[in-house]
């Protein structure tokens, strides 16, 4: 059993004993078994010390990223490979939707709520987003807020490059169908506070 009192094992050692170790003799194993416990020893000592002093601001740490986390919010994204001079992620929970907020959380991956350039976009999107399997409502950066029936991008408020409405859309249902979202059969203007996903244009 090794001790933790390398001192008292070692007691037993003296400086004059150590000559002897270049003739082997049996304070070799001896003076071996005194440097085993104290470095073993010692090494408790260090990670005792570490995880005194540790472990408190490791614990502080984690509360911190938990406080974070609770109270921004963590979303994850499906991503979409790029095509051309852009790539796209979609979120993957739906949450009550915000122009301005979900086009501030894709600023901060470098990007904007999607804005369709053409037809060619649009149907690579689209197929993209059937290859994922989703049949939710994902929304993108085209609005008519403030500009009934002339729709433009959020970010940039440049108007829309490209629409390709579903059938009989836009209809603007009970005059409160301001934004848009992406379907399989093209876009479809829906009100803003919805319950969905969005996604993200991030140029590359």
């Amino acid at each position: 059993m090794i001790s933790f009192s390398p001192y008292k094992r070692c007691s037993m050692l003296h400086v004059r004993h150590l000559p002897y170790l270049a003739l082997g003799r049996p304070c070799y194993s001896a003076t071996i078994i005194c440097i085993r416990s104290v470095l073993i020893t010692s090494s408790t000592s260090l990670v005792s010390t570490y995880l005194a002093t540790m472990a408190p601001l490791s614990i502080l740490l984690l509360f911190a990223v938990l406080v974070i986390g609770t109270t921004q919010g963590y979303v994850a994204y499906n991503f979409i490979p790029r095509y051309r001079g852009s790539k796209y992620m979609v979120s993957k929970n739906a949450e009550p939707f915000d122009l301005a907020k979900m086009n501030g959380r894709c600023k901060g991956s470098g990007g904007y709520l999607l804005q369709l350039d053409s037809y060619r976009e649009y149907r690579y999107v689209k197929y993209e987003l059937a290859l994922l399997r989703e049949r939710r409502l994902v929304y993108t950066g085209i609005t008519d807020l403030g500009s009934e029936g002339r729709f433009y991008n959020y970010n940039d408020k440049k108007p829309a490059a490209y629409l390709r409405w579903r059938r009989r859309q836009p209809d603007n249902w009970r005059g409160y169908e301001h934004c848009v979202n992406l379907t399989y059969y093209g876009l479809n203007d829906i009100g803003c506070d919805g319950n969905a996903l969005y996604i993200c244009e991030i140029p590359v």
